[in-house]
């Protein structure tokens, strides 16, 4: 009977850390990348669902462009003289690790007020990847710009979700 419970409770444990380690990834910008023309960066962000484990990626040419985070009120106004972080790589990835709201913008002269500026707000629930487990899309509903699976093994939430699952079957093996 023993061997039963600790079956199952190392089931469970595989099966909750499976789930807790999809995180989406969002190119910003998709095709289009992170550039001063052409991409409605607001509108692209309000058709994602950013959740807290997410990452979003910057491409871009670091001759022309950068990535600079910053509070909503330099955000608004256009601001890279106090940043949060700046990132010049060409190829950012930068994780969402908590649930707020993110400010990003350009800090090449110009940029920003062209439009070069993306807010991302990431939600309280963790993420799953798609959001629900459903069975791969079609190709006509496949987005490039989303990856899934990145995993973070040992994040916080699920640090805890194994110390607990550890001492349930410790707990198990020990009656």
């Amino acid at each position: 009977m023993s061997f039963i419970k600790a079956s199952s409770v190392f089931l469970l444990m595989i099966s909750a850390l499976f789930g807790a380690s999809m995180a989406a990834v969002y190119q910003v910008g998709d095709s289009d990348g992170w550039n001063a023309f052409g991409t409605d960066y607001k509108k692209w962000a309000a058709t994602k669902n950013f959740q807290v484990g997410d990452s979003i990626v910057f491409n871009y040419n670091p001759q022309f462009h950068n990535v600079v985070q910053v509070s909503k009120q330099d955000y608004d106004t256009c601001t890279s003289s106090s940043p949060l972080s700046i990132f010049n790589s060409g190829s950012d990835s930068i994780p969402l690790p908590t649930s707020r709201d993110y400010y990003f913008i350009c800090g090449f002269q110009g940029n920003c007020q062209a439009g070069q500026k993306v807010s991302t707000p990431v939600g309280n629930s963790v993420s799953t990847g798609s959001g629900q487990n459903l069975p791969p899309p079609h190709l006509s509903q496949y987005d490039p710009t989303m990856t899934y699976g990145g995993s973070c093994p040992l994040s916080s939430g699920n640090l805890g979700l194994l110390i607990m699952v550890g001492s349930l079957l410790l707990a198990f093996q020990l009656h």
